[in-house]
């Protein structure tokens, strides 16, 4: 494959679905770091790209062991990461972002996949309260 992506967590899902065509690299845990395995990946493909959320923790610990690799422009690096601000990653695309709509707020989070829902976690320690099946956890 030309594009090899390394990700982890919600990134990876982010990543997944802006590019469904390229190669991918999930890391379960980041420390320690699969250094073979990682170098192994970014020689199969032609470009490596390290899709993070917050500090390039990654991207920085990949190239101190001379890993060639590509990661996020500074300005990518506050913010959460979406399947549109991580097509702009992978595209390059350091145009301004659009500003929010003065007094529409934000869009909802859409959660985090295999985390209980909020609202049914709620309904359901308001059932167990009120049964008294417990005092409070």
């Amino acid at each position: 494959s030309d594009l090899g992506i390394i990700a982890s967590s919600i990134s990876y899902i982010h990543a997944r679905e802006a590019a469904p065509q390229a190669s991918f690299l999930k890391l379960g845990m980041t420390y320690p770091l699969p250094m073979e395995t990682i170098r192994a990946f970014a020689a199969s493909v032609s470009r490596c790209v390290v899709i993070e959320e917050g500090d390039p923790y990654l991207a920085d610990a990949l190239r101190a062991e001379g890993i060639a690799i590509e990661s996020k422009d500074e300005m990518y690096r506050f913010g959460e990461l979406n399947v549109h601000r991580v097509r702009r990653i992978l595209e390059h695309d350091v145009s301004p972002e659009p500003k929010p709509v003065p007094g529409k707020p934000p869009p909802a989070p859409r959660g985090v996949y295999g985390a209980p829902a909020h609202g049914l976690h709620s309904l359901g320690r308001y059932r167990m309260l009120h049964a008294r099946r417990v005092a409070a956890f």
